[in-house]
């Protein structure tokens, strides 16, 4: 999780303007392949972790709302993808589209990641049994 974590916020902070003399192109191009293998392990490690124990892991306070941010974070990465990622790739200047959507990006994947500390409260008050 780290390991996307820190993937993904250098192409977000990258798409916000930070470091802007590097070009987007080359970046992404080496970026996104890690980017996608990382994603790839946390959410088989996530998998495995909520499998182990579901009902424990499931009845926790935050485990939705993280659920519902993970599927926001990819939610805008794709739209991002299918709009406003062409058009970054061949600007001189970051637009604002691509600006908005790393600034974004940043604050779904960080509060994923409040949720996921979050999550590591006691037993519920009430067991299912």
């Amino acid at each position: 999780m780290a390991g996307f974590f820190g993937a993904i916020g250098l192409l977000d902070l990258r798409l916000v303007g930070w470091n802007s003399e590097i070009s987007l192109r080359p970046f992404a191009r080496h970026i996104l392949p890690l980017l996608y293998g990382l994603f790839a392990v946390t959410i088989a490690t996530g998998a495995a972790l909520f499998f182990y124990e579901p009902v424990k892991v499931g009845s926790h306070a935050y485990f939705v709302p993280k659920l519902i941010l993970i599927v926001l974070g990819l939610a805008n990465a794709g739209l991002f993808h299918r709009t406003g990622y062409g058009p970054a790739l061949v600007a001189t200047a970051m637009p604002r589209h691509a600006r908005l959507a790393g600034a974004l990006s940043l604050a779904v994947w960080t509060a994923v990641i409040v949720c996921a500390c979050l999550n590591v409260e006691a037993e519920p008050k009430v067991l299912l049994r």
